[in-house]
């Protein structure tokens, strides 16, 4: 009889307990998050970081091209088998120089994205600023995308100096064909 009582003494407990914990959640201002979100696509878009972005990413397509056009340049001095290996190699480097760029340049403004969320947060008092791409469903109310486009307006992002692209001189043919060339094609220095 003890061991029921005991048994009926720790539920009754544990309901009141979780009774009391549940109490006062569907009241507004106890213990609830003040959440927004923003849709980072858009302020990338319409915000002056997502034209400074797509100035970067011009001036580094520029760069590219040009040296792209320089090393074709040096090919009309090389061998048929020359040409082909130096312009295999040349243009992976390019392309991996490209896309190296281009992921640089958009951590960086999405980093100027977020330090701007993060001062909104604070001055508003927020507990978290969402990404609106994870968002499922919300009141449009929470949506501060357009705040922080605001927000950003004379901000400037140093995305630091444009890639260095010099063809080389010296050509040494190789034996094997999917071998790239040494000392040949385009180098590239970045220092991020």
């Amino acid at each position: 009889m003890k061991i029921m009582i005991r048994s009926s003494v720790r539920k009754m407990s544990i309901i009141c307990v979780a009774i009391a914990s549940l109490t006062g959640c569907d009241q507004p201002g106890v213990s609830q998050s003040k959440v927004a979100y923003i849709d980072i696509a858009k302020v990338l878009s319409e915000s002056s970081i997502g034209k400074q972005e797509a100035q970067r990413n011009q001036d580094v397509r520029n760069v590219l091209v040009k040296a792209d056009a320089d090393a074709k340049e040096k090919y009309k001095e090389m061998s048929p088998k020359q040409q082909q290996q130096s312009s295999s190699a040349d243009t992976l480097v390019l392309n991996q120089l490209w896309a190296a760029e281009q992921q640089h340049t958009r951590d960086l403004s999405v980093k100027a994205i977020a330090d701007e969320a993060e001062k909104y947060r604070v001055n508003q008092k927020l507990d978290y600023v969402l990404n609106g791409a994870t968002v499922v469903s919300a009141d449009k109310k929470n949506d501060v995308t357009q705040a922080i486009i605001k927000q950003l307006e004379g901000k400037k992002v140093d995305y630091g100096d444009l890639p260095k692209i010099s063809v080389s001189e010296n050509v040494k043919e190789t034996e094997n064909p999917t071998e790239a060339p040494q000392d040949a094609g385009a180098e590239s220095s970045v220092e991020h």
